[in-house]
């Protein structure tokens, strides 16, 4: 049976020092304790590394130039020895008992590959707030009752990389985070993970606590992203089912319209409408057309101003059964 010591914890941080302390508390206070804790410091100039020093030896510091997130995270991954990889971010946490439900899910599903699960938000300062959290909890119940599948993780643009957990020989198989996406990396590995493996999400308690702040990805970094995704994965081979071909297509007409790339928003919009109409209209696809088939006058008339930054919650919040 897998026990939390078959689990390497990777958590990437860059100049997070406010938050880093109970980050990495709640990953070496999991009962039993992971194998190793993994913190890769990328280049933080505030000291963040230095202030988890007293974890020793449970924690291991990486030290590495800035080079982003994925580059910090690919790091630990290669740095890491279990026969699990769990992931957390900086300005998150886990709950207690996170990663024994999650283990146990590997038992009940051993093909899985990679298992996730709910979160609670939260303020900078730790305070909840229950309204992020309830829409993100409906987001992921109706991603299981859609069935866990590649489809699903598509429609509801992906899992929050702090419930990930993976299996090495699943990483193995697909290979890492991509150091050259500006954002959505998480989402674009749990797809190649979900081409190939089946996934599980441990029901309701959510298993980690996300920070809400101001410190978050740009949405243009996000946007940019997401575009580079959609161009990867549908070019992949095997080609995707119609369907997931065209909610990815969705996405990235959202994705090129928020980067004011109203062309491509266009061209990927009537893509999507062509291959699978009922699937696009479901995603959004009216919506958008406001926004990008319309003259820009009248489509800003229809749709007001758009907020400056992406919702950090619920469309980055994607039970076993």
């Amino acid at each position: 049976m897998s026990r939390a010591s078959d689990v390497s914890v990777v958590i990437p941080v860059y100049n997070r020092r406010s938050f880093i302390l109970h980050t990495v508390r709640s990953a070496c206070e999991q009962e039993p304790s992971p194998l190793e804790v993994l913190v890769v410091d990328d280049g933080s100039t505030d000291g963040s590394a230095e202030a988890v020093r007293t974890f020793a030896p449970l924690v291991k510091i990486i030290r590495q130039r800035h080079s982003g997130r994925s580059a910090a995270r690919n790091a630990g991954i290669r740095a890491a020895t279990g026969k699990f990889i769990a992931f957390l971010d900086s300005d998150d946490a886990w709950v207690p008992g996170k990663l024994a439900r999650q283990l146990a899910l590997f038992e009940q599903f051993p093909e899985a590959g990679m298992v996730a699960g709910h979160v609670w938000a939260t303020d900078e300062n730790d305070t909840p707030l229950p309204d992020s959290t309830n829409p993100g909890r409906r987001i992921l119940e109706s991603w299981v009752s859609d069935g866990c599948c590649l489809e699903a993780l598509i429609r509801h643009s992906g899992l929050l990389t702090s419930t990930v957990m993976v299996r090495r020989e699943a990483l193995n198989d697909v290979g890492l985070f991509d150091e050259d996406l500006p954002g959505n990396e998480d989402w674009d590995l749990e797809l190649r993970l979900a081409r190939r493996w089946p996934l599980a999400v441990a029901p309701w308690p959510p298993v980690a606590r996300y920070r809400v702040h101001a410190g978050g990805t740009p949405a243009l970094d996000m946007a940019r992203g997401t575009t580079r995704l959609v161009r990867r994965h549908l070019a992949m081979r095997p080609p995707l089912p119609r369907r997931a071909q065209a909610l990815l297509l969705v996405h990235g007409a959202r994705s090129h319209r928020t980067l004011g790339e109203q062309r491509d928003a266009r061209r990927a919009l009537v893509h999507a409408l062509a291959i699978a109409p009922l699937t696009a209209l479901g995603a959004g696809a009216v919506r958008l057309a406001a926004g990008s088939l319309l003259p820009s006058s009248i489509a800003r008339a229809i749709r007001g101003r758009r907020p400056s930054r992406l919702p950090d919650l619920p469309s980055r919040l994607t039970q076993a059964r």
